[in-house]
């Protein structure tokens, strides 16, 4: 069941360069893209939501992503970032969430 919409407040820098166009939808005028699943698991994370975070805890358990490429991105990220109450709050969110999965390691 669709529950609505929510995008990210963060930044990300080389958005467009790091995204992959969607071929399947092709419109004169404008050009559909998809996140690179680093930017999606950490979107995933800002957003923090239950169901998220267990979509971002499958992609490192599959091996779809790691640790280590999240944590370069996510400090280019945190940098990124302009606003100082979004920048702390995305800390603490990813902060919470490294925490949670290395318990449940």
């Amino acid at each position: 069941m669709f529950h609505g919409f929510e995008m990210t407040l963060l930044n990300f820098p080389e958005f467009s360069e790091r995204s992959t166009s969607y071929e399947k939808l092709s419109l004169k005028n404008i050009e559909f893209k998809i996140m690179n699943l680093i930017d999606m698991a950490l979107s995933k994370i800002d957003r923090g939501e239950p169901k998220d975070r267990k979509d971002v805890r499958y992609l490192l358990d599959n091996k779809m992503i790691n640790l280590k490429t999240l944590q370069s991105r996510y400090i280019d990220i945190v940098k990124y970032q302009k606003d100082l109450e979004i920048r702390r709050k995305f800390i603490k969110k990813y902060e919470t969430f490294i925490k949670d999965i290395h318990k449940k390691n």
